[in-house]
C-alpha cells in the first residue's frame, strides 16, 4: 500500500508530513512505554517500577492541563481537555496493540496526524483569544468578533478530531481499502 500512494504524492506532500507527525510524535510515547514493556514481562519483581510508570503515564494523560484563564472560554477549554484525555489513551491503546508495527498502519498514522493537528489548532486559537482577552481584562466587548470566531473555530477542530478518532477505531473501510490495494498492487501475500 505505501508504494501505491507513493504515486499519489507530489512534492513536498502533506501525506508524507501527517505521516511523519504521527510516526514522530507516536515516537516519544513509545520510548516512555518501553520500560513499562520491559518490567512487565517480569512483574513481580518489577512491579514497584510497573506501578511508578503506569501512575506517572496515567497523571498525565488522566489531568491534561490547558492553562486558560478566561471564563468565556470555559465549554471550550473543557472539551479541549476531554479530547486531549482522549486523545493520550487511544495513543496507549494503538501502541500497545500494534507496538512498533504501528508505523506500517498509514491509514490509522494520517488519522492520528488529523486528530493532533485538530488538538494543536484548537489549544493555539484558545492561546490567542484567551492572551488577547487577558491583555484587556475590562474590554472584552471589543473582542466579542474574535471570541465567536475562536469558539466556532474550536468546535469545528473538535468536530473533526471526533471524527476522525470514531474513524480510527470503528466506522472505517481499512480492511476494504487493504485488501483492493493489494489486489491492484498484485500484494495477495497478505
Amino acid at each position: 500500500m505505501r508504494d501505491a500512494r507513493i504515486n499519489m504524492i507530489g512534492e513536498g506532500s502533506n501525506d508524507v508530513l501527517r505521516v511523519f507527525i504521527a510516526a514522530v510524535g507516536m515516537r516519544d510515547i513509545g520510548m516512555q512505554l518501553q520500560p513499562l514493556l520491559h518490567a512487565a514481562r517480569n512483574p513481580i519483581r518489577s512491579f514497584g517500577a510497573l506501578s511508578a510508570i503506569a501512575e506517572s503515564m496515567w497523571r498525565r494523560a488522566a489531568r491534561p492541563r490547558i492553562p486558560v484563564q478566561s471564563a468565556l472560554l470555559r465549554a471550550e477549554v473543557q472539551r479541549l481537555r476531554r479530547s486531549v484525555r482522549r486523545f493520550s489513551f487511544i495513543l496507549l491503546r494503538l501502541l500497545a496493540r500494534y507496538r512498533e508495527a504501528v508505523v506500517d498502519e498509514q491509514l490509522k498514522l494520517n488519522r492520528i496526524a488529523e486528530s493532533a493537528i485538530a488538538l494543536y489548532t484548537a489549544t493555539a486559537v484558545l492561546s490567542k483569544i484567551d492572551q488577547a482577552l487577558q491583555s484587556e481584562p475590562g474590554n472584552s466587548s471589543r473582542l466579542d468578533r474574535d471570541v465567536a470566531l475562536a469558539r466556532f473555530y474550536c468546535n469545528y477542530a473538535m468536530d473533526k478530531f471526533d471524527a476522525g478518532i470514531d474513524r480510527l477505531l470503528k466506522h472505517n473501510r481499512d480492511e476494504e481499502i487493504q485488501s483492493l490495494s493489494d489486489i491492484l498492487t498484485g500484494d495477495l501475500a497478505r
